[in-house]
């Protein structure tokens, strides 16, 4: 590579300058002062640039996370997609400022807000000329997507203030006479005050300063946007922005709140054996931690509190079935084959499972009542009840039919319903005997 001086062209050299002034010589241009327009808009143009950059820092610093949260998507790409969105709007709320209104309100078209957006523009012609009108529908609809104002819309619901507030017609009442949606400015000024408040402030440098300014701004901004006025709709001042949305709008996501109304939320159900090697590897941690000492008076309080359901469940699953009910498949997950597996002939000297096929006592299985083929003496009618109702305050419905060879007619053999509790029909013997058999 030479170190030879470039050649100088002629555009290079400023008007009315020849090359012999040395105009490229940094001792001659530092003779001559910039006028003050050029430095009032240099400084204009880096303080607006700091407050840029502190503001999206302090948003990205800050809703992050809740941003990916709720919208199960990336926080980089949708700040990125809203940052060039809101900076579309504010250059087209230069529309506003013909009026000089303190309040910047303006309206905007959705294509022409993409024309801002993407740097495109839409072909001349004539209003109803096919091309036109197809690239405006397209434009229309590219702003309203991801990239456009659903950006703008994602983050004013999570941060919950209205940086641009959007108003429009219904699109009932925008179908035959279209209007375009009503922007209101308030990121413009918000920035402003995060310029005055940095030049207020001294002893710091100059991006502390900027941080410092971004969060009392916005703090203030929080504020104002939060007051309690009587009529909204007729209030100029700024309120938050949609803080009872949970998801986009419908306009905006095509989701209507009857599907929303009616969609069914699916049943968590939990295989038993990770239930349990999820409370097993629990307590090992608890354990180990108490051996080594760590396990604060904090955290054993917090310990009791999570496991206090869970023993009172069980204990109230136990005491309900007392031994008498019977156990069925805790996995719910798995459901057992409809396919019935093959016989499988039982040898000679084998056990069966019922006792009287053996010539010795088999063991007492915990549902004897079901799997013996003689019910024993000593059960009574709240024990066989118990199986199908546990708690002993629950409701029995008995319902009579009268006999087939029994004639028409007759009062007794009507049919008849009672209502009854478990336990008040294990105590009073009155109440049984008036129960048909």
């Amino acid at each position: 590579m030479s170190a030879q001086p470039s050649p100088i062209s002629d555009s290079d050299i400023p008007f009315g300058f020849v090359e012999e002034d040395g105009v490229h010589d940094q001792a001659w241009q530092e003779q001559f002062q910039a006028d003050e327009a050029t430095l009032r808009n240099r400084g204009f143009t880096s303080d607006f640039c700091g407050a840029w950059n502190s503001f999206w820092q302090l948003i990205a610093r800050e809703y992050s996370q809740e941003i990916e949260a709720r919208w199960n998507t990336p926080a980089a790409p949708l700040l990125e997609s809203a940052r060039l969105s809101y900076m579309s709007l504010m250059s087209a709320a230069v529309r506003a400022d013909k009026s000089k209104a303190r309040l910047r309100r303006f309206k905007c078209s959705a294509a022409l807000l993409w024309c801002y957006r993407s740097g495109e523009v839409v072909p001349d012609g004539e209003p109803d000329d096919p091309e036109r009108r197809r690239v405006q529908q397209n434009f229309a609809r590219y702003w309203r997507d991801d990239n456009g104002w659903r950006a703008c819309h994602r983050l004013q619901v999570t941060v919950g203030l209205p940086f641009f507030d959007r108003t429009r017609r219904t699109f009932k009442s925008n179908e035959k006479a279209a209007e375009a949606a009503t922007y209101t400015d308030s990121l413009t000024d918000l920035l402003g005050e995060i310029v005055r408040r940095k030049n207020s402030y001294r002893g710091t440098s100059r991006v502390e300063r900027f941080n410092r300014a971004s969060r009392e701004a916005l703090a203030l901004f929080r504020r104002e946007a939060a007051h309690v006025c009587e009529n909204r709709e007729a209030c100029q001042r700024p309120h938050l922005y949609a803080p009872e949305a949970k998801t986009d709008s419908p306009e905006i996501e095509g989701n209507s709140p009857k599907s929303n109304a009616t969609k069914k939320q699916r049943a968590t159900v939990i295989n038993f054996e990770q239930a349990k090697s999820k409370i097993l590897s629990g307590i090992e941690i608890a354990t180990a931690r108490a051996g080594a000492g760590q396990l604060t008076a904090a955290e054993a309080e917090e310990l009791i509190l999570l496991l206090a359901p869970l023993v009172e469940i069980a204990a109230g699953v136990r005491e309900s079935s007392d031994g008498k009910a019977v156990n069925t498949s805790e996995d719910v997950t798995h459901p057992v084959s409809a396919e019935s597996p093959e016989f499988v002939a039982r040898g000679q000297n084998e056990k069966s499972d019922f006792p009287q096929q053996n010539e010795e006592s088999a063991e007492v299985h915990a549902d004897k009542n079901i799997r013996m083929e003689t019910v024993q003496e000593n059960v009574t009618t709240d024990d066989f009840l118990a199986a199908f109702v546990p708690d002993p305050c629950g409701e029995i419905n008995f319902r009579a039919f009268a006999p087939k060879d029994a004639s028409e007619g007759e009062e007794r053999f009507a049919p008849c319903k009672k209502r009854v509790f478990r336990k008040a029909l294990s105590c009073a013997d009155d109440l049984q005997k008036s129960l048909p058999n």
